[in-house]
């Protein structure tokens, strides 16, 4: 029996191989990677443990979910051709602790959350990694895009993207001196417990720090930032200031139970 694909479904990502699990075309399948054309969208019956795949050249995309929960995936390897990684690919996958991304990887939209190491190939033309920093950095704005537990942020990055360190397993980290910008949830549901924010620094982004082990924020210049409503706080993570702080109302940083913690003061 044959199946014909949507192509809007599968060039742009939308598609998904458990639509096709029940079928007599998946069936047929052998055991392994599942490849649609050009684009690999998932892997058939279970994986061997200490599992290593080379995607094949010509590969232009990863699907969201391919390998989700795989955690005997221990060692992935992409092709030059690869030009976009779907939504949560290796969510769960807890073997796999290094990733290198090649020249023509543009977009990313996940990474495994237990990463020690990543590299980026480079003459990739978005991306870099430079100093051996152990994340990705976006070349144009000099933002942090994907961080892991070994990361040392260098010092020319300004901003550290959305969800960049989420769920990432990282106790500590040095924020550079002309920061500007944490994201939102950059690091939430992350393993990090202090923290030191730089004078430079004028926005938090909401749930920035949700969910995570912090405990302890400080502050190159604590008159910068006033504590807002945090003695109404029951719930999330209670964090501690380097002085004292009158309430205000806040648009800046919240806890993840939505109580305002701190803000920027005009």
């Amino acid at each position: 029996e044959n199946i014909t694909f949507s192509k809007s479904l599968i060039d742009y990502g939308d598609f998904s191989i458990d639509f096709c699990k029940s079928s007599p075309w998946y069936a047929n399948l052998s055991d392994g990677e599942v490849y649609i054309n050009n684009r690999l969208f998932g892997y058939k019956g279970t994986m061997p443990e200490n599992t290593k795949i080379k995607v094949k050249e010509g590969t232009i995309s990863i699907g969201n979910e391919a390998f989700k929960n795989y955690t005997n995936l221990t060692g992935i390897m992409l092709p030059d051709t690869l030009k976009s990684i779907g939504v949560n690919v290796f969510s769960g996958c807890t073997g796999l602790t290094s990733i290198v991304i090649p020249k023509n990887l543009t977009e990313i939209y996940s990474l495994p959350e237990n990463l020690a190491s990543i590299a980026v190939a480079q003459d990739n033309p978005k991306y870099d990694s430079r100093n051996n920093c152990n994340a990705i950095i976006e070349k144009q704005t000099n933002t942090l895009i994907f961080g892991c537990k070994n990361t040392v942020i260098p010092n020319d990055v300004t901003s550290i993207g959305d969800s960049a360190f989420s769920g990432c397993e990282i106790t500590e980290i040095t924020l550079p001196n002309g920061l500007v910008n944490i994201g939102y949830m950059a690091f939430a549901y992350s393993s990090l417990t202090s923290i030191t924010i730089p004078s430079s620094v004028t926005t938090i982004g909401i749930s920035a720090f949700a969910g995570s082990d912090l405990t302890t924020a400080k502050f190159d210049n604590p008159s910068n930032w006033i504590r807002a409503n945090s003695a109404t706080a029951t719930t999330g993570t209670a964090v501690t200031v380097t002085s004292d702080f009158t309430e205000a109302n806040a648009t800046e940083l919240k806890k993840d139970d939505g109580t305002y913690l701190l803000r920027k003061t005009a």
